[in-house]
């Protein structure tokens, strides 16, 4: 019952660390890919305020003249 882990052989060690440095390379890839689309989401995000705000300050002369 109270069997110790067994540490695996060289090879195994080898396959195992390959592994994981690929599924690391993996999610730096796709972290990479994420903050791209994050930025231009962003990037967008501000046009779009800026022409609320462009166009909220544009009407507001036309509507002191109105009064």
């Amino acid at each position: 019952m109270n069997q110790q882990p067994r540490i695996p052989d060289l090879e195994t060690r080898q396959q195992n660390v390959a592994r994981i440095r690929e599924a690391c390379h993996l999610l730096d890839a796709w972290t990479l890919k994420l903050d791209e689309v994050l930025a231009m989401l962003e990037a967008d995000n501000r046009r779009q305020r800026q022409e609320r705000l462009d166009g909220k300050y544009r009407r507001v002369p036309e509507k002191i003249g109105e009064s």
